[in-house]
């Protein structure tokens, strides 16, 4: 009886399986068998429908939030927008040591010993500008509210640095070759140009303050939001105002390459106050701003807030995106350089093609952090004081060395 009820059992479980391999079977023949074609479109409209997903309000919200969450990373750079600066100091006092020594070479014969410190030096002036400029990124990333103070400054400096080279250039050099040729005006015009050209060529050269000021002036419109405009229009053409730093800097490399070529003679007057750098230089930093301004935009756009966007920009993984984002920059705008030189060689005269050494910056950029803020902030007027108290003690001491091998 009981053998009998198991074979029950056992016959029901088969019939049970049968029954559904066949239903399986069924549905299996009944779905049909797509081409390669259809595969195709089927693919393309799931694609189309993730697309259309991610523009959803709700899904670029989600991803804010995701963002938001993430942005305390633990990696920080250990420079801050002071250690920066001070390489920057010292970079171009490594440039005034140039100057008195390319000086001593038209007088005497320097030791054959430090032809290759000073090209060393040399070489490692040409990063003063990019690191200070750099340091004026990271303030302003940080803090908004410094860039007027630091325009001002920076103008200031600028204009000292001006007058003092235009006093020296008319009143001192031109007044001694007055009193040398005072018979003879044409030639004292000559002398005059000569020894400026000998003594301000490499200043002017390095008085990189009127960068720092036209840059000042780009992040000022660019950046800046002056509290007195309050409609929409008002701060568009605000904004707008930051084409004429980029005229000014593409304006002044054709001036010097015209210059150079001698179509054109610039006075003293003119070169002492003009931007120096090659528009290379301007297109690095013009095209780190315009992305940046663009990551803002497109946060605002995918659902966050401004309040969001300052709170997001102050982090860690903030500061590590721009790190990233700017050492891409310089790596293809170095490039492009390179390779315009390879193509035409006269884009030399319009300072093109001679800026491949920017990519060396990138180490610093990576150990840079604008999320870190150093204390004393008196020390930050502090330092431009001790450079100017380094630069006056080594020309003092180059002269007298030159005084003393005459």
């Amino acid at each position: 009886m009981e053998e009998n009820k198991i074979q029950t059992e056992e016959n029901e479980v088969l019939a049970e399986t049968s029954s559904q391999e066949t239903v399986e079977t069924v549905v299996q023949e009944e779905q049909p068998v797509l081409t390669k074609k259809q595969l195709r479109l089927e693919k393309k409209l799931q694609r189309k429908q993730k697309r259309e997903l991610k523009k959803t309000p709700e899904y670029q919200r989600a991803k804010i939030d995701r963002l938001i969450s993430k942005q305390n990373i633990k990696f920080r750079g250990p420079f801050s927008y002071r250690t920066v600066r001070i390489f920057a100091y010292i970079f171009m006092l490594f440039a005034q040591v140039y100057l008195i020594y390319s000086l001593a070479c038209k007088i005497t014969t320097p030791p054959d010993w430090t032809k290759s410190l000073v090209n060393i030096l040399e070489i490692l002036s040409v990063f003063a500008l990019p690191l200070f400029i750099t340091a004026n990124f990271c303030i302003i990333m940080s803090s908004k509210k410094d860039i007027k103070s630091h325009l001002i400054i920076n103008s200031i400096i600028a204009i000292l640095i001006y007058l003092s080279i235009i006093l020296i250039h008319y009143r001192y050099v031109g007044g001694l070759s007055n009193i040398i040729f005072k018979d003879n005006p044409e030639l004292a015009n000559s002398f005059t140009d000569a020894l400026s050209s000998l003594f301000f060529g490499k200043i002017i050269n390095y008085n990189i303050f009127v960068d720092l000021a036209l840059f000042s002036l780009f992040f000022f419109f660019f950046f800046y939001t002056p509290q007195k405009i309050k409609s929409k229009k008002g701060l568009t053409l605000f904004r707008i105002c930051s084409i004429f730093p980029v005229l000014i800097a593409v304006c002044s490399s054709l001036l010097y390459a015209l210059h150079y070529l001698s179509f054109i003679k610039l006075p003293v007057a003119a070169l002492a106050i003009m931007p120096c750098r090659s528009f290379t230089f301007y297109a690095i930093f013009f095209a780190l701003s315009i992305v940046i301004k663009y990551r803002k935009h497109k946060f605002i756009k995918m659902g966050g807030t401004r309040q969001e966007y300052e709170a997001y920009s102050k982090s860690n993984r903030s500061s590590l995106e721009i790190s990233i984002i700017a050492s891409i920059i310089i790596f293809v705008v170095c490039l492009i350089d390179f390779i315009l030189l390879l193509v035409e060689p006269m884009v030399l005269l319009l300072g093109i093609g001679t800026n491949f050494y920017f990519v060396f910056i990138i180490p610093f950029i990576f150990l840079l952090s604008y999320t870190r803020k150093p204390k004393l902030k008196a020390l930050d007027y502090i330092l431009p004081i001790i450079f100017i108290v380094a630069v006056i003690i080594v020309y003092l001491e180059g002269f007298l060395l030159l005084l003393g091998s005459i």
